[in-house]
């Protein structure tokens, strides 16, 4: 599992099916995940657990898409996102 710290945006590809786990450097009211370079879904967990594909308690994003998460990320909190070797971007977002 890789930690990755964007401060603003940040783009990564995951090592197979190995979730990364993502921590902000500053609170944001909303995440996008851009997963328009994904060829596989890419699964999004917000509870500090690390995210399993198509598990039920995640949030998916359809390969080829971006969604935009309106729920506040302070510093401390982490998130999880896995898929299939795939390539995703995240950004904070203040709307």
């Amino acid at each position: 599992m890789a930690t990755r710290t964007p401060t603003v945006a940040g783009t990564y590809t995951l090592s197979g099916t190995t979730a990364d786990t993502v921590t902000f450097q500053q609170a944001w009211d909303a995440v996008e995940i851009d997963a328009t370079d994904a060829s596989n879904d890419v699964y999004v967990r917000w509870d500090g657990t690390a995210a399993v594909s198509a598990a039920a308690e995640n949030d998916k994003i359809n390969a080829g898409n971006a969604k935009t998460f309106r729920r506040w990320i302070g510093p401390d909190q982490s998130f999880s996102v896995v898929a299939n070797g795939d390539t995703y971007t995240v950004a904070g977002v203040n709307p």
